[in-house]
């Protein structure tokens, strides 16, 4: 899973983060810090990078590769988000984030650099081009997570809509088929009745 980041070299890893579409136009001296103050991480199909509920820690900026954020809501695993190469995803500058909302897994072999929570502060004085990409996405992800949220609550409003239409039919119904089953039961004759 991990290698180190003279593994990668550092002017290889300014290069990477200079075609990356998030951070690529941040000067290069922010390139630099990144390069020098963040771990290279290789993962493999299937690494869980946090467990749900989970304090997240880690920031990751993705090279190559992708993952997903897998979320259960009471109907079941699903898919609630992807990143891929390009992305930055995990913990961001500013972002309040104190527990995991799913599962994350990378799902196609991945090339990261991942810095920790407690360097934040320090890269959001020395990498403000960086800093500021960074927290666009974390705008677009709270954008994402509500507008997942609103399309939830509307699918379970649906099924309750429908789970109580269906109660009301039903309801609806009852009289006929008690009067039903009482007519069907008094014209039947009845073997006791008859000394059988």
């Amino acid at each position: 899973m991990t290698a180190t980041i003279a593994d990668a070299g550092i002017a290889a890893l300014v290069d990477r983060l200079a075609t990356h579409r998030t951070l690529g136009e941040a000067p290069r001296r922010e390139l630099e810090w990144l390069a020098a103050h963040g771990e290279f991480r290789r993962y493999g199909t299937g690494d869980l990078l946090s467990k749900r509920g989970e304090f997240p820690d880690l920031m990751i900026i993705l090279l190559s590769g992708g993952g997903a954020v897998y979320i259960d809501r009471g109907g079941g695993r699903r898919k609630w988000m992807e990143w891929q190469a390009g992305d930055v995803t995990g913990v961001l500058p500013f972002s309040r984030m104190n527990t995991t909302v799913g599962e994350p897994v990378i799902e196609r072999p991945t090339d990261a650099l991942v810095l920790h929570r407690a360097q934040l502060p320090e890269m959001i004085r020395e990498c403000p081009a960086a800093t500021a990409a960074m927290v666009h996405t974390m705008l677009d992800r709270v954008r994402h997570f509500s507008s997942t949220d609103w399309q939830d609550d509307k699918m379970m409003s649906l099924g309750r809509l429908a789970a109580g239409l269906s109660m009301r039919s039903t309801i609806r119904r009852l009289p006929r088929v008690v009067r039903s089953m009482l007519s069907r039961l008094s014209t039947r004759p009845c073997s006791r009745q008859y000394g059988s």
